[in-house]
């Protein structure tokens, strides 16, 4: 019973960790994030110029680990500069989120450290994602990204 807890405990100090980091990539880029409602969304990105915003609707984020797949991605957006107008072509679009996940996992989970949790045993994606002290959302679409890289297979 305590082995749970602690396991718990431990995942929630590791996305707190995890958090930590990208709030401080967040700070250190001069983007500018806030709570503020989103509608039909759980987080927005706005550009002004060479500016960025992050809104997020931290009413619709329940998990830490949502809350880490929610903001890495907007942060995506704005350091790769991937925004659009809302009425844009669905292919942008499509070619934006693409772009924004491909910098997010760049950034935040390198192929150096996927491979070196590869030769410390791990297998399954919650394995990565304890020894990455990542969400296992996230160390999915890092695993989808480098298989589409033809990094894996």
């Amino acid at each position: 019973f305590s082995t749970r807890n602690e396991k718990r405990e431990k995942k929630e100090s590791d996305l707190m960790q995890a958090l930590t980091t990208l709030y401080n990539e967040l700070q250190k880029d001069s983007i500018f994030l806030e709570s503020h409602k989103v509608i039909e969304h759980k987080a927005a990105t706005l550009r002004m110029d060479e500016d960025y915003a992050i809104f997020v609707d931290y009413n619709k984020i329940e998990t830490l680990e949502d809350e880490f797949n929610v903001v890495v991605h907007e942060y995506g957006h704005c350091a790769s500069g991937t925004t659009h107008k809302i009425c844009s072509p669905l292919d942008l679009i499509s070619r934006h989120e693409y772009i924004a996940n491909k910098y997010s996992v760049h950034k935040f989970l390198p192929f150096e450290r996927y491979v070196e949790a590869c030769k410390a045993g791990c297998n399954e994606c919650w394995e990565f994602a304890e020894y990455l002290d990542l969400p296992e959302k996230f160390v999915r679409l890092a695993h989808e990204m480098y298989v589409r890289e033809g990094k894996l297979y």
